[in-house]
């Protein structure tokens, strides 16, 4: 029985015309092939996040490695958090509710 598969087993009295696999991922590479599509569809905008943090000289590979990809996005999410608050003023949308008046950046 292979890991990547969930296999459906029947017992013998059963039409073996209805026996089948299904594809199954765990929970770790449901996570893994998300954050990995998030990078490769705005590559340009993790590029420019990559260079300003490692130096313009180190380019991101098209295929990055997971621990490069985990960085970039948690750099991201902790970058969006501190500007958060002000970019909602600033663009007279709603304010998230975890702001509060005192975190706001002017």
């Amino acid at each position: 029985m292979e890991s990547s598969y969930f296999h459906l087993q029947l017992n013998e009295n059963e039409n073996p015309l209805v026996q089948a696999e299904v594809p199954w991922q765990g929970p770790f590479h449901v996570s893994y092939n998300t954050q990995q599509n998030i990078v490769t569809l705005n590559h340009a905008f993790f590029e420019q996040l990559y260079k300003a943090v490692f130096g313009p000289k180190k380019p991101l590979a098209k295929k990055p490695k997971p621990y490069c990809i985990s960085i970039l996005i948690t750099m991201a999410f902790g970058g969006w958090t501190v500007v958060r608050c002000s970019v909602g003023e600033v663009s007279e949308l709603q304010r998230h509710p975890i702001c509060t008046s005192s975190q706001s950046l002017r």
